[in-house]
């Protein structure tokens, strides 16, 4: 496995670089998370655009793609949507790479799930399985055209206390599993795997396990750009070169795979170890391949 230091200076060779922030973002994206940006967006003033071209409108940046708000633009594109899922979610436009219009998104507010405006029943789905959200009311506030019945009541009432923190374990722990175990999202909707987990506590498994695979992939997606996050953090506290070692090889499907790996000691005199990237490396495993692969990534 060849290994090969970036540079010769060891502040220097600090993966992201120390000079401007700028480049260390490049490298590394910075971590802000679907719902910070959202915030941001919601933001910012639509008279204060008019001035800014749209290349440089703020905009949300996921691994899905680049959105700004669908009500920033003028004309019949930005009119209102009065569809209800509005009221929980956001409406975003999808751009391409030329900063032109490539299709209106529905994002959820209470998972941030994306889901496609060319027919709003997946989202309508989504919001009555994994929510209980309806056109007419839900389970938290009761719409106008619905009254709550002694039976809803009963019901919002035998609904389990459930602490942030086993939430949070409990989708930490199912994530774990269909990552390390490589399962398909989808297992949260099979019955079996469902009433396994039912068998030990019905209420828990209704409130806590999702009903959707869009919903896994979302925690998938923030855990990840969470994870990035973290790992820029730590590679800013090299003391050391930063040394870089890869590895290739063919998966069973026939698929060139490239492992691109970082080595330092940080300021606390502490060895690490973190891979970077796995990329499907394009072509032969020929040097020139990799060399390719390598600078897209550091």
């Amino acid at each position: 496995m060849p290994s090969l230091p970036i540079t010769s200076s060891p502040r220097a060779s600090r993966l992201p670089s120390t000079p401007p922030p700028a480049a260390r973002a490049s490298v590394l994206p910075r971590l802000r998370t679907v719902a910070s940006q959202l915030s941001e967006l919601n933001a910012v003033q639509v008279d204060d655009l008019a001035e800014i071209p749209r290349a440089n409108w703020p905009r949300l940046t996921c691994s899905r793609g680049a959105f700004i708000l669908h009500s920033w633009l003028g004309g019949r594109k930005g009119r209102k949507r009065h569809s209800w899922i509005g009221d929980h979610g956001f409406f975003l436009m999808k751009l391409n790479d030329e900063h032109l219009d490539d299709g209106v998104y529905w994002v959820c507010k209470y998972c941030y799930s994306f889901f496609s405006n060319k027919a709003t029943s997946s989202a309508i789905i989504h919001l009555s399985s994994d929510h209980g959200r309806s056109k007419d009311g839900d389970d938290d506030e009761p719409g106008p055209k619905r009254s709550r019945t002694v039976l809803d009541l009963q019901r919002s009432g035998a609904r389990p206390v459930i602490l942030k923190r086993t939430e949070e374990l409990f989708k930490q722990h199912l994530l774990t599993l269909i990552v390390k175990k490589n399962l398909p999202f989808s297992l949260v909707e099979d019955e079996t795997f469902r009433s396994l987990f039912s068998l030990l506590n019905a209420g828990l498994t209704d409130e806590l396990l999702p009903s959707s695979h869009n919903t896994v992939r979302s925690w998938l997606v923030d855990l990840y750009e969470a994870e990035l996050g973290k790992l820029r953090e730590l590679l800013d506290t090299a003391l050391s070169n930063v040394n870089l070692s890869w590895d290739t090889w063919t998966s069973p499907n026939s698929k060139g795979l490239l492992a691109i790996i970082a080595h330092w000691i940080d300021d606390d005199f502490v060895f690490h170890t973190r891979l970077l990237a796995l990329v499907e490396l394009q072509g032969s495993h020929s040097g020139e391949n990799q060399a390719a692969e390598i600078n897209s990534v550091v």
